[in-house]
């Protein structure tokens, strides 16, 4: 019971924080990176309570978030290796209505540098080429064109960034 209570009185705390938190961003209109930055230093001790943060972007994190001492550990998933893309690819193209041979292998040596959303994608996009000519399954031809559809707005996404940065 006590250490339910405990739980209970923790998860108040938190609570407390995070509205503080809303209420802060609400009232100053301050941007969001701002305020995140003052609560890593200003939490309190709160025992088992932990707090993940997670990036799919940590070339846009801002230097004093990753100073030392803010957090207590950083932790770096690399990209998937082609037999990882390979699996993700497989997982998400199973619900998927495919008529013949799909040859994901060679979809796969496409798709370097994609992580596993961008494999998700992949499947989708198979979808949508299926869509749009009608068709209620896809074939081999629809992943080999949402491959290429995937890469090519990585590229332009890449590039954005790039101009976005102030290099063009």
């Amino acid at each position: 019971q006590a250490e339910w209570n405990s739980a209970k009185t923790d998860e108040k705390k938190v609570q407390e924080k995070l509205d503080k938190y809303l209420e802060k961003i609400k009232a100053n209109g301050t941007s969001t990176m701002d305020v995140e930055e003052e609560n890593v230093d200003g939490f309190d001790t709160l025992g088992k309570v932990k707090i993940i943060m997670a990036t799919n972007r940590p070339d846009t994190l801002d230097p004093a978030l990753m100073r030392p001492g803010r957090l207590d550990r950083k932790i770096e998933i690399p990209l998937p290796n082609e037999q990882a893309r390979l699996d993700i690819l497989k997982i998400h193209a199973a619900p998927i209505a495919k008529r013949g041979d799909i040859d994901y292998e060679a979809i796969v040596k496409l798709s370097d540098g994609f992580n596993g959303a961008d494999m998700r994608n992949v499947c989708t996009e198979a979808g949508m080429f299926a869509i749009r000519v009608e068709r209620d399954y896809v074939q081999e031809d629809d992943f080999s064109k949402a491959v290429r559809k995937v890469a090519e707005s990585k590229k332009l996404e890449s590039k954005l960034d790039y101009k976005a940065q102030g290099t063009s």
